[in-house]
């Protein structure tokens, strides 16, 4: 009968044993996948975030211009009537954002990628208002100074 008992009571151990190791492998999947989840929200918010804070930021009379170039579309933020300045654009699927003369080449090679997106639209609603769409989703903004 002590064998028996002795037995039945490895028996519980190496169950309660696996169902913790079960717990720990559930709960570490699930915080990887609400992680990651928390990561591409970010970095879709990055996205958006950056275009609006680069306008708002240097938004003085003339500042943003709106343009394209090669058919893609281009917002600029000149720093001060310097004709230098802060240039977002797509290229390769990555939102972009390099600084230098405005109306110099865009140079994607020493540009920061600011994150992937296979869209990057800016679209006049007039009176000022624009609208960026990217893969993240969609934002409004004001040139409160105007537009070149």
């Amino acid at each position: 009968m002590k064998q028996g008992v002795r037995f039945f009571t490895m028996g519980v151990a190496a169950v309660i044993l696996a169902v913790f190791f079960l717990l720990i492998i559930l709960g570490a999947t699930a915080y990887c996948g609400t992680v990651a989840g928390q990561e591409k929200n970010n970095s879709d918010r990055a996205l958006v975030s950056y275009v609006l804070t680069n306008v708002r930021a240097g938004d003085a009379k003339g500042a943003v211009r709106v343009y394209t170039v090669n058919g893609a579309p281009v917002v600029a933020v000149e720093e001060e009537g310097s004709g230098y300045g802060i240039r977002i654009y797509q290229y390769e699927g990555k939102l972009m954002g390099d600084y230098g003369r405005l109306d110099g080449a865009l140079n994607p090679k020493t540009a920061l990628a600011i994150g992937e997106t296979k869209i990057f639209r800016v679209e006049s609603l007039g009176d000022d208002i624009y609208r960026v769409t990217t893969d993240a989703g969609r934002a409004l903004f004001h040139v409160r100074s105007g537009t070149k």
